[in-house]
């Protein structure tokens, strides 16, 4: 199981965070500067009488400028990278790692989707003690190769009631509360602010933000009494730009979102468990069955679709590493934090780069549909969630 591999601007990124963009790079560009300085000498020559301080910048700074820019940069890069680190985990930017034979895991939404790829990912790679809470059946494989049963317990993360019956069957089958919560389960409802009704706004907001409490208030309180565990949030690239024919998804999404930060302050101010990892995921399409009513990009170099498995892989490495931070993929979404602190031209562009108005229509939302969204949820809950959209979109796909 392993990511695809395509070529995009991510694939350029990577490459140039190692080469030249890292710490050995700080050796090798001086070195490499002097070398040229003193081209047609043999290497012991370069390497004798080496500058002094002085010597190096004026080699640097005054001879190769850019060699000295890219200096410049991975020292800022390096610098910021440890600051955010630093702040991201509360002041603590120690690893504290999952010990995954003690450790349980419960992943809410991990019977299809993003979850399912990170329930199948840790129950393979760290043989994880793993509880999915769901309302969909399960999809994911059984596991393997010596990893613990998979738990599965039909949960609706909406309800306290249910949340804590899980949470006693978690403690009957493993002997212990969670340390670890990935909190995935999510609907998106497709049409305008006055198509959709109240009931389908507050359904998805209770799915998409307000479980994050009813999780909080069940696991948090054991994740703190031992300064330690993590817990995921997953967002959306729509936490931060909201998309026309996506009101409520949008809204509930950037709801999410200020949920992880205040538990991040609260764990800061109020608990004094900075060892309690959090972070949040905020990818943009992804190739499941929620993503298919949002259109494919324009321009899959610089926006490329993304699979499960990507999102599943980086959200598996930062609980693997014992750290707090944010997930956004694929990388230009990073600059989407900014729409809310750069002048509003800067929004326009977006908008008109990223052809964002047209992402969500009324066919995009019938490809979804036809696509079988939903259609492993219990009737009840299918009833309760996705009736109205399938009523107002789904006649059209015949």
């Amino acid at each position: 199981m392993s990511s695809p591999k395509r070529f995009s601007v991510d694939s350029i990124a990577r490459v140039l965070d190692v080469v030249p963009f890292s710490a050995p790079f700080l050796l090798v560009l001086p070195l490499a500067a002097l070398v040229l300085d003193r081209r047609g000498h043999s290497v012991g020559q370069v390497l004798s009488n080496l500058p002094g301080p002085r010597g190096w910048y004026e080699l640097l700074a005054k001879r190769h400028p850019w060699i000295y820019r890219v200096i410049l940069c991975i020292v800022i890069k390096i610098a910021s990278k440890r600051l955010s680190r630093s702040a991201a985990n509360l002041g603590v930017p120690h690893r504290d790692p999952p010990q995954w034979s003690k450790d349980v895991l419960v992943v809410t939404g991990g019977s299809t989707g993003i979850g399912k790829c990170f329930v199948e990912l840790v129950s393979q790679r760290y043989r994880a003690r793993i509880a999915v809470l769901d309302i969909a059946n399960p999809e994911y494989a059984p596991a393997s190769n010596g990893a613990p049963e998979i738990l599965y317990v039909r949960t609706d993360v909406t309800k306290p009631e249910s949340v804590a019956a899980a949470h006693a069957k978690i403690r009957e089958t493993f002997g212990e509360s969670p340390s670890y919560v990935v909190s995935c389960a999510g609907i998106a409802i497709g049409g305008s602010l006055l198509q959709v009704s109240q009931a389908s706004f507050a359904r998805t907001f209770d799915i998409n933000a307000l479980a994050n409490v009813t999780l909080a208030k069940e696991f948090l309180p054991h994740m703190i009494q031992h300064n330690h565990g993590h817990y995921m949030t997953v967002a959306s690239s729509a936490s931060h730009c909201s998309l026309p024919m996506l009101g409520a998804y949008s809204m509930s999404k950037a709801a999410a979102l200020a949920f992880h930060e205040t538990l991040r302050a609260e764990l800061r101010a109020i608990y004094k468990a900075p060892r309690v990892r959090t972070s949040v995921v905020t990818p943009t399409k992804v190739r499941t069955m929620l993503g298919y009513s949002l259109k494919d990009s324009d321009n899959e170099f610089l926006m490329p679709v993304l699979e499960p498995i990507e999102v599943a892989e980086a959200m598996a490495s930062t609980i693997q590493g014992g750290l707090g931070a944010s997930i956004s993929q694929p990388l230009l979404t990073n600059l989407l934090p900014y729409l809310r602190a750069f002048p509003e031209w800067f929004r326009g562009l977006v908008t008109t780069v990223g052809n964002t108005d047209s992402a969500v229509t009324a066919e995009s939302i019938q490809s979804g549909i036809k696509a079988g969204y939903g259609k492993n949820w219990h009737p009840e809950d299918f009833a309760a969630s996705l009736s109205e959209m399938h009523a107002a979109f789904g006649s059209k796909t015949e």
